[in-house]
Parts: structure tokens; C-alpha cells; sequence
């Protein structure tokens, strides 16, 4: 059927309980195991019928992460349906990848390529995202903001702390007139809603308190790093997350999220990051 072949997965499956799976809708990854331990959290309520776009996972925003004046929040790229465009199996030096590509869409006038590419270490998840600018006919450059929306699976959001954010500045967005704000502690911890943009933050973070361990996480030519949880109240107003989802996960995003990249014609920008499950 046309909704099977729209929400069609994409496995690669290293044995051992190590695999990860794509949705091609969005390009979303919806799942990531290490010797069976989940690190991806989806919402248990999530759409996966592509009425809307996943809850969860790891959904790709561009050309907008937040507002998009074009079209919807967060842009186009995790409401279409990408296409893998390559494989790579494992071998002595390859690790297994897949590439997806996504080049045309109504909902933005402008030509361009998106290529995302998804490697399964042994304990570890490379994601690289590309981005070209085809206008061969107008010339004319584009910008975009963009981010990978990661939903990380945990015990209790409570118990989560955040390494490598300290003496950063922060737009903390649930503060009217959404000031900017200096980070002071060594260990971000959340004890409330909180959807923060550090701002130029450095390429490491470390997630602690993820099931049987940590997440080392090392970003490239992202400049900042979101962390959200909406908490109980605003979880609730959310059709497909619900009050009793929120202490499950926590987003912990790399993104170019303030500062847009002015991307001119032929001219490609690539970006991504690397989760490392580190088990303690």
C-alpha cells in the first residue's frame, strides 16, 4: 500500500542486539540499540501513519529549526519521504551505512540536494547530513537553519545530567522576552520544562544517565547545542506525547540553529554529529 511503502524502515543490523532503524519518512531514525539496550526514545502516542511527523527519534530540521515563515515548524525534511540512495555492508574496514537523499519538495522554491548518512559502529552512530544548493538557473544563494533532533531514551529525565555546557550563554526560551542567560554549572540537570539554545557550545557534550551508562556526544560544524523537555503540563497538551511520556527522554540536539548558513549556488555545507553509548 502506499502508507507501507510511505512509512517503509530501513534496518542495518551489526548481530549482537547492535542496529538502527530509518523510517525513510522524515529520514527519521526511530530506533538505535547497543547489545540491546534502547537509546532512542519514540513516543509510545507517535503518529507513524505520515500524518504528521514522528515524535521521537532523531527527526531532521531544515530549513528551519523553530518558526519557518515558508511553511511548518521545523521545516519540510522530516515530512517527506527520502529515498536510500546507497548502502554499505559491513566488512574487515567498512562499518555498515546507509545514505538517503532527498532533492525535491513543493513547500520550498528553492533547488537543492539533502544527503544524510547513517553508520553503525560497534558502539557508536555517525550521522552526516549535506546540504547543496542547486539553483543552476536563478544563481541565487539560500539560507537555512537546521538541526538534529534528538530524542535520547532515559530511566528518568530527573536523574539525567549534561556535561560540557558550562560558562556557556543560552537563550532560555521558556522565559518571556527569551533572554540570554550564562550557564554556571558543570552538570546541566533539568528540573522543569526547559527548551535552551547554548549558544556556540564546544563539540563535546556527555548525557549521563542513560539505561547501563553514558552517551559521549561530538558534534561538526554545528554550532550549537538545544536541550529540551517539555515537562508534564506542556507534554500533556501534545496529542502525541502525552503527561505520562515526558519523564522518558531528553533532547540533546546539534544544530545551526541561530545563525543561518548562506549556502551559494553549487556550493554544499555538511554538518552531523557522533553518539558514543559508553557503558559504565
Amino acid at each position: 500500500s502506499l502508507l507501507q511503502e510511505k512509512m517503509e524502515t530501513f534496518t542495518l543490523d551489526r548481530g549482537a542486539g547492535t542496529r538502527v532503524e530509518i523510517c525513510k519518512y522524515g529520514a527519521t531514525i526511530t530506533s538505535w540499540r547497543v547489545n540491546d539496550i534502547e537509546l532512542i526514545f519514540v513516543s509510545p502516542k507517535a503518529k507513524l501513519d505520515g500524518t504528521k511527523a514522528i515524535r521521537g527519534g532523531v527527526p531532521i530540521c531544515f530549513p528551519s529549526f523553530g518558526p519557518w515563515a515558508a511553511g511548518p515548524q521545523h521545516g519540510f525534511a522530516r515530512t517527506s519521504i527520502w529515498e536510500v540512495t546507497d548502502t554499505k555492508d559491513m566488512s574487515d574496514q567498512e562499518d555498515m551505512s546507509v545514505t538517503l537523499t532527498l532533492n525535491e519538495t513543493s513547500a520550498w522554491d528553492e533547488k537543492f540536494k539533502l544527503s544524510y548518512t547513517v553508520t553503525l559502529k560497534e558502539s557508536s552512530l555517525e550521522l552526516s547530513l549535506s546540504v547543496t544548493n542547486n539553483n543552476l538557473e536563478t544563481k541565487t544563494p539560500f539560507q537555512f537553519t537546521t538541526a538534529l533532533h534528538t530524542y535520547f531514551k532515559v530511566p528518568d529525565v530527573e536523574a539525567v545530567s549534561i556535561s560540557g555546557l558550562k560558562g556557556l550563554e543560552y537563550q532560555d526560551k521558556t522565559l518571556e522576552g527569551i533572554p540570554t542567560v550564562t550557564e554556571e554549572r558543570e552538570e546541566v540537570t533539568l528540573a522543569g520544562w526547559t527548551d535552551r539554545v547554548y549558544l556556540g557550545s564546544s563539540d563535546q557534550q556527555v548525557i549521563n544517565g542513560v539505561q547501563g551508562g553514558k552517551l559521549v556526544f561530538k558534534k561538526s560544524n554545528l554550532a550549537d547545542t538545544v536541550v529540551w523537555n517539555p515537562w508534564e503540563k506542556k507534554a500533556g497538551e501534545m496529542g502525541d506525547l502525552g503527561s505520562e511520556n515526558w519523564r522518558g527522554f531528553v533532547c540533546v540536539e546539534a544544530g545551526q540553529c541561530v545563525t543561518p548558513v548562506t549556502l551559494g549556488q553549487g556550493e554544499t555545507w555538511e554538518g552531523g554529529h557522533t553518539l558514543e553509548y559508553v557503558k559504565e
